[in-house]
């Protein structure tokens, strides 16, 4: 869920959904430490209740300097630094999802970038 827009609204930024108790109460034990250092991360998700993304997945300095279409074309170099490190991040990530769905879709868990990130997985 979308917890807050991008638009300024006082001394924070403007409420989008809400969460649902169950959700808060996710959000509230593990986006606090010792899960995360204090004050919390965004993006916070959490894939399955098993995995826990909190904060940046890379770092990003990685893209520090570069315009969106540098970016996208170092998205398709996969040894530069931009793809290593966002597409590292998503496989991790899509690993995760596919330990939660029991390997599903076949074709995307199979993909030989996921199996080697779903090795790192605790």
């Amino acid at each position: 869920m979308e917890t807050e827009s991008n638009e300024v609204s006082g001394s924070g930024y403007a409420p989008l959904d809400s969460l649902s108790a169950t959700d808060q109460q996710v959000f509230s034990t593990y986006n606090a430490p010792p899960y995360v250092e204090s004050g919390g991360s965004i993006p916070f998700v959490d894939i399955g209740g098993t995995y826990l993304v909190s904060g940046a997945s890379f770092t990003p300095q990685v893209l520090q300097g570069l315009t969106h279409e540098q970016v996208a074309a170092a998205l398709s170099d996969p040894i530069s630094p931009v793809a290593k490190s966002i597409d590292g991040a998503a496989n991790v990530i899509t690993a995760a999802v596919c330990t939660s769905t029991q390997q599903q879709p076949a074709a995307v868990c199979g993909s030989a970038g996921v199996q080697a990130a779903a090795k790192s997985l605790g």
